[in-house]
């Protein structure tokens, strides 16, 4: 979560990242009640690792389950960031946490290379062009001519 806050505030602000974090779990409480035990709170004047208070009770929850709604944490958050900072976005969470963390998370069902690989691919999608069989006719009549 704290790499989370983290990679946002560094596109925006720390104080923006809290309250997008915020109220991203707030939404998805109702879905993983669990997500009660995660706290955000601004951090303008105290330390960084204060930002994101998680209760121990989280080490009592399915880790399935945690992950789940840490993939829709993700998924959420780069909705609200734009279609275009997925692919960078996950790369900069990758590239925090390191690779054990990132193993942790794979276990727990949070693929981000996967998710990664994703957005690069729903990108390159939008950008294919629609060609009509009349425009590959037009090619090769343009060839004959030349």
């Amino acid at each position: 979560m704290k790499s989370i806050v983290e990679v946002i505030g560094r596109r925006s602000s720390e104080d923006y990242a809290l309250v997008m974090l915020g109220n991203t779990i707030k939404k998805l409480q109702e879905k993983y009640d669990f997500l009660r035990v995660l706290q955000t709170k601004n951090t303008r004047y105290s330390e960084i690792e204060n930002m994101v208070n998680i209760d121990s009770s989280i080490n009592q929850i399915d880790s399935e389950d945690l992950g789940k709604a840490m993939q829709e944490i993700v998924g959420m958050v780069v909705t609200a960031m734009g279609k275009n900072a997925g692919f960078f976005f996950v790369k900069e969470i990758k590239n925090k946490i390191g690779p054990n963390y990132g193993i942790a998370l794979k276990n727990m069902g949070v693929d981000l290379d996967f998710m990664q690989f994703s957005f690069e691919v729903d990108k390159k999608q939008t950008r294919t062009l629609t060609i009509e069989n009349s425009d590959v006719f037009r090619i090769k009549t343009l060839k004959k001519v030349c």
